[in-house]
């Protein structure tokens, strides 16, 4: 996409001539969702997207539906097969022999990615005895803590998020990082821990420019600013303290993650002022947010 196209696309979806903050320059963030969300739909199929929202409703995803997840996640979902069938047709790896794969009885899970085949893998651990991991029994971990998280008091759900992070991370072979683990978290507490997207990052770095000293502070959307200091940003490796302390206020860790957190809380906070009293929302139930900043962080690659 040309410099021309992008900038015609910022216009349109983010300043309406009609709005009140027009004169002001301000985001219309009821004009930004609704565009950028209808856009997502471009290059994914509705269907499969409501299947696999409904995983953030029902009561706890099973193992074939954190392998769907995962697939969703990685891309790997054949959007037009998985319409004509009703059902999620993954997209197969160039060697057939190593492809997407669930069987329930015999407790087996694959998966392909951009790492490669994700199976299984041995490991060795401190008192030097190996020990195979397996992606289905990966999976089954997300199952039980999924079901853990849900008998949780609400009081206790957030302070528990770190906790469940680290088993999860435990139980996860390589190939799966720290974006993909949190994906799962996402789903483990019905949206309740954010999911993270670099693309969805780097919107909400250009709507609220950070503060050079201070990242956790940041102004306003500034229309002759827009992008001129936005970049992809990382998460800490799953292996590495930041992630392990991802919600610590210790600043020699890796602030990716709570600079997110508060720049979307902060999105939510204005769109919700756009709106009628009755009309308002929560992050953890409108997804056209995360899909409208997905769309948006694409033209700053």
């Amino acid at each position: 996409m040309n410099e021309e196209s992008k900038v015609t696309l910022y216009n349109v979806a983010t300043f309406d001539p009609n709005s009140p903050n027009a004169e002001e320059g301000k985001l219309d963030f009821t004009n930004f969702v609704k565009t950028y969300s209808h856009m997502y739909y471009f290059q994914t199929c509705k269907w499969v997207e409501q299947q696999i929202e409904k995983y953030l409703r029902e009561e706890a995803p099973d193992v074939e539906a954190f392998l769907k997840i995962f697939a969703w996640k990685t891309n790997k979902i054949d959007q037009k097969q998985s319409l004509c069938k009703k059902d999620i047709v993954y997209i197969a790896g160039e060697d057939k022999k190593k492809n997407w794969n669930f069987n329930k009885k015999d407790r087996v899970a694959s998966a392909v990615t951009r790492h490669g085949l994700i199976e299984k893998e041995t490991v060795k651990k401190e008192n030097g005895e190996e020990e195979t991991k397996t992606l289905y029994d990966f999976l089954n971990t997300a199952v039980d803590l999924s079901k853990s998280y849900r008998s949780l008091k609400e009081n206790d759900k957030k302070e528990k998020q770190q906790k469940f992070l680290e088993k999860l991370t435990i139980a996860s072979l390589k190939g799966i990082g720290s974006v993909y683990l949190i994906t799962f978290m996402y789903f483990i507490t019905q949206g309740e821990m954010r999911i993270y997207d670099i693309f969805a990052m780097m919107a909400l770095d250009a709507i609220y420019p950070s503060n050079v000293q201070d990242e956790l502070s940041f102004g306003s959307l500034n229309s002759l600013y827009i992008g001129a200091n936005v970049k992809p940003r990382d998460l800490p490796q799953k292996d590495q303290l930041g992630f392990k302390n991802l919600f610590s206020d210790n600043k020699r860790y890796n602030k990716t993650y709570q600079i997110y957190i508060k720049k979307l809380n902060q999105f939510v906070e204005d769109y919700n002022k756009e709106l009628p009293e009755g009309q308002k929302v929560t992050y953890e139930k409108c997804r056209d947010i995360d899909r409208a900043l997905w769309v948006y962080g694409h033209f700053f690659q």
